[in-house]
């Protein structure tokens, strides 16, 4: 049995078209409601070793990772004895000159295709925050007839259930505890095992032994629940399993053994109060808008404690409208998540039939995308034929959409594939549902999950000349090789996304593809080609096409590079030119790119003016993730104005909001940016209150990077934390938080940190008069320069072993 490795280090530390969704009358559980095609390439790409950025890397022996132009992962290096299911670790490539240390494990993953010339496709299950998996070297943790993988270098990413509570219960216990960075409020997944899916096979059974296909090893495939923590021990934890929806069928019972995959860090607060309105049916009567409303409140009532109230309004919404997303705006606001149901009674084959369609106002919480509406609604069949499974199907998505505005990103994962499910979802609203579905993988980093979904559901729309449902899926798949950093494939992809869009031209549709085609262009430095598109954009929206056309050149003017200035400025002006004094929001954006554009001229009074009118302008319209965005930047003025109490203060407020949004990552970032007040050299010319925080601070922003599972971020600060430690003269303690903040540089090979850590250390054992210790530092430290291949680390390690004159430890190239 391998060691545990401990990570609690810090003890104490705080478009659709217009179309029928009639469905089957059955909740029950669908056999195989997933696409039987795996999607995937028929072979690697030609050029995958020549794209390697790792040469080390290419010249081992070992199997290693590859990274495709694809946007897939391939494993090289192949032997026979190579088989599809099995599992692996994936850790540091390159040369290992540590000795006595294991190379850093930096991801787990499965073998999912075989290819020629030892060349395979894998599928990751985890891998830490912001870790490079090109030149990872594998190690296979099982095979066919073993025993489950041993994931344990992993920490908390990846346990398994070890026993499941009393009958009835929704309490099981977990492998990992807080030895292994496991915290309350962590989401876990539980995932079936691809060998055994139902748990029913022994060790060496030829059932279990057989290779599964290739989709059989989707993380999606693979999911049977999601579980919070409430409880933890040192080496357990107590998961509680959300129970869904009792009306979309029953949920596979958790087995032991099966695997426990780490998802999202949550305050594991309840969510704020949410409200449904539905508004009048535009052409029918109170009866029908009564149905959607009893429909919405009995789907209410199969849930758990949903902390949400249904109901109905005098507006009238045309649900059928091509631009509903914006007439949804005409609902008045409230200081709360909100989500709007309209309806409308339209004629089809000369019988009235009944068209729906929903939309959120204000700004969702938390990550990821979000899919948008559908266009021009969907039919729920005829007025008079209005049976409880097409209500029910309609009711789970709108309430699907109401997790993800409230940011509970793993709770609406488990509800969209209770969905699908679900014989009660068919047509458009069923792969309205799969494209919510993967970008849920994606909020939660899983983006080869998500581009594996979205590619089986144009196989699928394909197959059945679906042209609607194939460009939905095609215009997500572009945004996926952007969040997979892949700028020219996103380009290639978004042209040929808006060459299909061609026919609707210039109407809605059209002019979104062109706006994300500009965008994409911008992504990979093609600016002249993209300020072409924004022209081409203008031409079409000459009366501003309701305010879109403010929406697709914001987009355009966040992504221009630092050193198209000359563009922005070009941008913002136009930006200025088109805006709408009656949108509150749309003039609140303004302000913050105002506010930028000042801070990039180095004039931060006149940001933080700007910036502290955007939050005035968010309050107003009852954005909070608005207002918390501007106080954010207000904070970064008052540090570039010299002002650290006020961008304390700020700052705070910010975090505040985010808490009550329960947005945990945000509230994190807060901490990191707090940080920078703390690891200011001159910080004390200009004391303060704020002083007074620095422990709470410095101490949050590194518990904050543990409860994530992001080990650099955590080592980051704990660098931080020690460099404020030995400005205030406590050496002793600084020693300890830097050799802490060392050992996770190394465990998720962030070198460029434990060379940094090692440098302060030698520093102090310098100032103490410790030789010895200061020898052993700056050799540790020269080690992590190296691996690092920063010369600006390197250096810095060579002035600390051949000093001309005593000098800060440069904290800043992190």
């Amino acid at each position: 049995m391998m060691t545990r490795t401990r990570y609690f280090l810090v003890s104490g530390l705080f478009g659709l078209a217009l179309a029928s969704s009639a469905c089957g009358s059955s909740g029950e559980r669908i056999e195989d409601p997933w696409p039987t095609m795996s999607a995937l390439p028929a072979g690697a790409p030609a050029d995958l070793e020549s794209g390697s950025k790792d040469a080390e890397a290419s010249a081992s022996n070992s199997p290693h990772l590859r990274s495709g132009n694809d946007g897939f992962l391939y494993v090289s290096g192949l032997d026979d004895k190579a088989t599809v299911g099995r599992a692996f670790l994936a850790s540091y490539g390159g040369t290992w000159p540590v000795p006595n240390a294991k190379r850093p494990v930096l991801a787990a993953g499965r073998l999912v295709e075989l290819y020629e010339g030892g060349v395979g496709l894998v599928h990751i299950t985890y891998q830490r925050p912001n870790a490079a998996l090109d030149g990872l070297r594998v190690t296979w943790t099982s095979d066919a007839d073993s025993e489950r993988p041993v994931y344990e270098p992993l920490g908390k990413a990846l346990g398994h259930i070890t026993e499941l509570g009393e009958k009835g219960s929704r309490r099981l216990t977990l492998s990992v505890g807080k030895e292994d960075g496991v915290r309350k409020g962590d989401f876990y997944a539980l995932l079936a095992d691809p060998l055994n899916p139902n748990g029913d096979a022994k060790e060496g059974d030829a059932k279990a032994s057989k290779a599964p296909a290739a989709q059989m090893l989707q993380l999606s495939r693979r999911l049977t629940g999601v579980c919070m923590i409430k409880k933890v021990s040192e080496s357990q934890s107590e998961c509680h399993r959300w129970s869904g929806s009792g009306l979309l069928g029953r949920l596979d019972q958790p087995v032991v053994g099966q695997e426990a995959l780490f998802l999202e860090h949550t305050f594991g607060a309840a969510p704020r109060k949410a409200v449904i309105q539905v508004a009048r049916v535009q052409g029918g009567d109170e009866a029908t808008q009564a149905k959607l409303s009893e429909a919405m409140h009995e789907f209410l009532g199969s849930l758990t404690e949903p902390t949400a109230s249904v109901e109905t309004i005098a507006n009238t919404l045309d649900a059928s409208a091509s631009d509903f997303y914006r007439i949804v705006e005409e609902v008045e606001r409230r200081d709360t998540p909100q989500v709007v149901i309209g309806a409308a009674i339209r004629s089809i084959d000369g019988e009235d039939h009944l068209i729906v369609n929903y939309g959120g106002l204000g700004s969702p919480a938390g990550p990821g995308m979000v899919a948008a509406p559908p266009v021009g609604g969907v039919d729920l069949g005829p007025v008079g034929d209005l049976n409880p499974d097409r209500l029910r199907s309609f009711s789970a998505t709108v309430w699907a959409s109401v997790l993800i505005y409230r940011g509970q990103t793993s709770e609406a994962l488990l509800l969209l594939d209770q969905m699908i499910n679900t014989k009660t979802l068919t047509g458009p609203l069923r792969w309205h549902a799969r494209d919510q579905y993967a970008m849920r993988w994606g909020a939660l980093g899983h983006y080869r999950e998500s581009l594996w979904l979205v590619l089986q559901d144009e196989a699928v729309a394909a197959k059945n000349n679906d042209r609607t449902a194939r460009l939905n899926a095609m215009g997500t798949r572009v945004r996926l090789y952007d969040f997979l950093e892949l700028p020219e494939v996103a380009v290639e992809t978004a042209k040929a996304y808006l060459d299909e869009r061609a026919e609707e031209k210039p109407d809605g549709a059209w002019r979104s593809a062109l706006a994300m085609y500009a965008e994409m262009l911008t992504g990979a430095e093609k600016t002249d080609q993209a300020l072409a598109a924004v022209e081409e954009l203008e031409a079409a929206c000459p009366d501003t096409c309701n305010g879109d056309l403010s929406s697709f050149i914001s987009g355009v003017f966040w992504r221009l590079p630092s050193d198209q200035n000359d563009a922005r400025k070009a941008m913002l002006k136009r930006l200025e030119e088109i805006a709408d004094d009656n949108n509150t929001e749309q003039i609140a954006g303004l302000r913050l790119y105002q506010g930028l554009m000042s801070l990039r001229a180095d004039d931060h009074t006149q940001g933080l003016i700007a910036f502290l009118e955007a939050e005035r302008l968010y309050k107003k319209a009852y954005n909070l993730s608005g207002q918390a965005r501007a106080l954010y930047f207000a904070s970064v003025a008052d540090m570039g104005r010299g002002e650290p109490q006020s961008a304390y203060e700020r700052a705070l407020e910010a975090q505040k909001i985010q808490m009550e949004l329960n947005d945990f990552t945000a509230t994190a970032e807060i901490f990191k940016h707090l940080s920078a007040l703390y690891t200011n050299p001159d910080f004390l010319e200009n004391p303060g209150p704020f002083l007074g925080g620095a422990r709470q601070v410095l101490a949050g922003a590194v518990e904050a990077g543990l409860s994530m599972g992001d080990l650099a971020l955590a080592g980051e600060s704990l660098l931080s934390f020690g460099s404020f430690q030995l400005k205030i003269g406590m050496e002793a303690q600084a020693s300890d938080t830097l050799n802490q903040a060392a050992a996770l540089g190394m465990l998720s090979a962030n070198f460029d940190l434990a060379a940094l850590a090692h440098l302060y250390n030698a520093a102090i054992a310098r100032q103490t008069g410790d030789m010895a210790g200061y020898q052993q530092e700056v050799l540790r430290a020269k080690l992590m320069a190296e691996l690092s291949k920063n010369p600006a680390i390197i250096q810095a390690v060579e002035e600390m072993m051949n000093p001309e004159e005593p000098r800060e430890i440069p904290t800043q190239l992190l």
